[in-house]
């Protein structure tokens, strides 16, 4: 319940929550033998923390951090400190006036405000070099940054382990390979940019094989990615593209992405059998926001 924000200055707001396309199995009764958890995903947030009204085009609307975190906030609620938030990428760059004035500082105070808890880097993350990210961003950030592709990104992890209800969460990071097309070369040089399935998929069997977390997560800041091409996954959030990708009917795993801007957030809620480790997905959508 840590870094909740208050909601009740907008709670009489209109804020939609549209969910696309639902994927609902039977859940599980409550009981010592199921863990019951719950992740919320973001992507592409760029410095978007401020309320801006669109009244010609209200999809361009931009909700802005407080009701984003009020949205997330209420699908958190019945799970308590089972409850995680995370991010694909790209919380900061290309960024409007009131983050960009200074360098995205503010946008990191929103998130740590708002409980990010682990982040993926995003080629935005990138912009003023990887030493701008290792020795300026890292250390206000009071999330993780992961960044499982990219070698030698100082204040980086591959994967971080989450325990969630007395589960094992692991989180994988990772950016999309096209980094020395997207920043300028000077600020990433010497770091080699993998694949993003492939190290994913790697990693994931190594904590599988060695029994290190009972859930694995991939947060992978790329698009156009299909369910098919991840092994050893139980839930993928994407991200880079600003787009949105709603489950697919009994896919395994679970494939998400959350558009951008504030306007939208992936939310998934698992059970997990304590004794066989069977998990169950209870529900997996994207909600709008804007």
């Amino acid at each position: 319940m840590r870094n909740r924000v208050l909601c009740a200055t907008i709670a009489a707001l209109s804020v939609s929550a549209a969910s696309l396309s639902p994927v609902v199995a039977p859940v599980a009764g409550a009981d010592e033998q199921t863990a019951k958890i719950s992740i919320s995903n973001i992507t592409d947030f760029h410095g978007r923390f401020e309320y801006k009204e669109d009244s010609k085009s209200p999809e361009k609307s931009i909700p802005g951090a407080e009701r984003l975190k009020c949205a997330i906030d209420k699908e958190a609620e019945p799970f308590g400190d089972a409850h995680i938030f995370t991010s694909s990428g790209d919380n900061i760059g290309a960024s409007p006036f009131e983050a960009m004035l200074l360098d995205d500082a503010p946008t990191i105070d929103v998130l740590n405000t708002m409980g990010l808890k682990v982040s993926a880097v995003g080629n935005h993350e990138f912009d003023k070099g990887a030493a701008d990210l290792s020795d300026r961003v890292i250390p206000d950030a009071d999330f993780k940054y992961l960044a499982a592709n990219a070698d030698s990104v100082k204040g980086t992890e591959p994967y971080t382990i989450e325990e969630l209800d007395g589960v094992k969460v692991a989180f994988i990071g990772t950016v999309t390979a096209d980094m020395p097309n997207l920043v300028s070369p000077d600020g990433i040089e010497g770091i080699t940019w993998n694949d993003p399935v492939a190290t994913t998929n790697a990693l994931a069997k190594k904590i599988k094989d060695n029994k290190e977390a009972d859930v694995v997560v991939a947060l992978v800041h790329a698009g156009g990615i299909s369910p098919q091409q991840f092994e050893n996954i139980d839930v993928a959030f994407l991200g880079h593209t600003h787009v949105y990708v709603a489950p697919e009917n009994n896919s395994t795993p679970v494939v998400l992405q959350a558009g951008s801007y504030s306007q939208g957030f992936a939310n998934v809620d698992l059970s997990i059998n304590r004794e066989t480790k069977q998990l169950t997905v209870d529900e997996a959508k994207v909600v709008d926001t804007a």
